[in-house]
């Protein structure tokens, strides 16, 4: 009779604390009402017309009113830290192929666990290496170590996660876009070899995925690394990792674009052993490949020369074309025995590399 009476009045008073809008607290004490797992900047992601109408939780009610709430839906945002064993004390409240994860509030200041099942458990290691956060759908279930512990529902996705994407971001961002579940392909030669691309994870300031290498033809020389693309205000990073045909490990750093996206820009980029210059020539060129017109491109000339016998010297050119909203779309390349010799990229037919599919949707 006790308990139904608390609940009464307690009720009215969780749903207050739910709805009001509290401000983040400067100590790490459950007393302070701050606000849950949330702040205003996350806005854009926890409010998706899908979980719109799903309520938030302050981190006092969590800890101390989780009794009132099970099986109750809120919305927030967590910190992953690190992923546990699921303790005897909680097994109670999931099956065994769960397990717990230890997180923090958005100010990284009080300690929350959840509870999640084995199949996003890849995800959010993901996120603890990448210093992401973690968007979630949750029910409280219980304390553990004097902190909350709450149980996770799904995962909040959408388009707002989208938006926080780089290719919905002005500027450098759009000449190499990245959404999740895109696929493209570069084709080298004619056919000789296939690179394709797919990208199976977003955040702002990255995107990572697979990047499989084919001849075809010839399917013993496949090959699968791990691709990821780093993206700041001033520059364009990608990066591959895998194993080469002798099974050693291997790196390769790229930078694909630098500040400011204007003819006359120089950046350094390491080849192998060789260091070489890139320099964007063009800007806003309308380019044709097959049946396909890209506008608004950049184009990007590397050179590369070597020393020959007797003091000749051999001289080379690759032109990179990236298209706004698309990425890259090809390169063609040039040789000659004197730098005087080397085409311009308008002056080359042939696409040594074309992009195939993959358009931005």
């Amino acid at each position: 009779m006790k308990n139904r009476k608390r609940a009464s009045v307690i009720f009215p008073v969780v749903m207050m604390a739910i709805l009001c809008v509290t401000e983040p607290a400067d100590t790490a004490t459950v007393e302070q009402p701050i606000t849950e797992l949330s702040v205003i900047a996350d806005d854009a992601v926890l409010n998706v017309s899908r979980y719109s109408a799903i309520p938030r939780a302050t981190y006092r009610i969590l800890a101390e009113d989780y009794e009132f709430l099970r099986d109750e839906r809120f919305k927030g945002v967590v910190c992953p830290d690190k992923i546990m064993q699921l303790p005897k004390s909680l097994a109670t409240h999931a099956h065994d192929d769960y397990r717990l994860l230890k997180a923090k509030t958005v100010a990284r200041k009080n300690i929350i666990y959840v509870i999640i099942p084995e199949n996003v458990v890849t995800r959010v290691r993901e996120a603890i290496k990448m210093k992401r956060k973690f968007y979630i759908v949750y029910t409280p279930v219980d304390i553990y170590g004097g902190f909350p512990v709450v149980k996770f529902v799904e995962e909040i996705e959408g388009e707002s996660t989208r938006a926080e994407t780089p290719e919905k971001l002005e500027g450098i961002w759009r000449f190499y876009p990245a959404q999740k579940g895109d696929a493209w392909s570069i084709v080298i030669g004619r056919n000789v070899r296939i690179i394709e691309y797919e990208i199976n994870d977003v955040s702002k300031n990255f995107a990572k995925g697979i990047q499989r290498t084919r001849v075809p033809g010839r399917p013993d020389l496949d090959k699968t690394a791990d691709f990821s693309i780093f993206y700041d205000k001033k520059q364009i990073t990608t990066i591959e990792e895998g194993f080469n045909g002798r099974n050693a490990p291997y790196k390769k750093t790229d930078i694909i674009l630098q500040e400011p996206l204007k003819p006359g820009t120089i950046w350094k980029v390491r080849v192998g052993n060789e260091d070489r210059e890139r320099k964007i020539i063009a800007v806003n060129e309308t380019v044709t490949i097959g049946i396909r017109e890209y506008t608004n491109v950049i184009v990007v000339k590397e050179d590369a020369s070597a020393a020959g016998d007797g003091g000749a010297g051999f001289y080379a050119a690759t032109y990179y074309f990236y298209s706004a909203d698309v990425g890259f779309i090809g390169c063609k390349i040039d040789s000659s025995f004197s730098k005087d010799g080397l085409r311009n990229f308008n002056q080359i037919d042939d696409w040594f590399m074309q992009r195939s599919g993959g358009e931005m949707r």
